[in-house]
């Protein structure tokens, strides 16, 4: 079992890849330590290492049940002959809280609520420092509420460097990878809830999320408009994704 890789989930996976797409100058998987927060059974801290993408990984969780199964997991396996707990540490902890000497240059947050990434990026200010800026990617998979999520992250100097969406279990997740620096950007509506590269690359799961983006939009249009409030901001973010269904959809013929 120690020489099996440990394959998680698609989008897990597809976190992992983005990880290691693009690396900065001075950069290669051989140098790679990363900090995946909210690791639950450690299953794609395992991968990131078993991979070769990540040299060093700390895999954290706020609750004991998964740190105690985390550990359990990376215990059990080695990589060429050695432990592979020598590459992978567990601990407990809630966000990023005491890990900022960990000098990570990935960060991995997945499978949480928008706003809660948000809040851990929020309360974790060793990322924002000028030693750091610009040197860390962060890859973030949000379950819910991701155009709040771009909203926090456009306002609070993060640049947005990339998005995939990435299909599990009949369900459609958007992977982004993004760093520090500063800058403050800003995004259409219609970006803020699909995603700027989303919309820019196009394809069959983007124009799948499009059209469910639609229907939940026409449908408060209605609501709002049976209760007498005023839907103008949600008439002009269906005439934005309107028109880019328009021009999508000729690439789906």
């Amino acid at each position: 079992m120690g020489r099996d890789i440990t394959t998680p989930s698609t989008r897990l996976v597809a976190a992992a890849k983005i990880a290691a797409a693009s690396l900065y100058d001075g950069e290669d998987t051989d140098n790679l330590v990363a900090i995946d927060v909210g690791c639950d059974h450690a299953k794609l801290a395992i991968y990131l290492v078993q991979s070769g993408i990540c040299r060093y990984v700390t895999a954290s969780d706020v609750n004991e049940g998964p740190v105690k199964k985390a550990r359990e997991n990376v215990s059990r396996r080695t990589l060429m002959g050695k432990p592979l707990s020598d590459s992978i540490e567990v601990v407990h902890t809630d966000g990023l809280f005491g890990l900022s000497d960990r000098n990570a240059n990935r960060i991995f947050i997945l499978g949480m609520g928008g706003e809660v990434i948000s809040g851990i990026l929020d309360r974790a200010d060793f990322i924002k420092s000028e030693e750091n800026k610009g040197k860390i990617k962060f890859i973030l998979q949000p379950m819910t509420s991701e155009d709040k999520l771009r909203e926090y992250l456009l306002e609070n100097g993060y640049n947005i460097l990339d998005e995939e969406m990435v299909l599990d279990k009949d369900r459609v997740y958007a992977v982004m990878s993004v760093c520090f620096d500063g800058v403050k950007r800003e995004y259409t509506p219609a970006e803020k809830l699909l995603g700027r590269y989303n919309v820019q690359k196009g394809g069959e799961l983007f124009c799948r999320q499009l059209d469910r983006r639609i229907r939940i939009t026409e449908k408060a249009i209605a609501d709002r408009k049976k209760a007498e409030l005023d839907c103008a901001e949600f008439e002009e973010l269906l005439r934005e994704m309107l028109k880019i269904r328009k021009l999508h959809e000729a690439s789906l013929v």
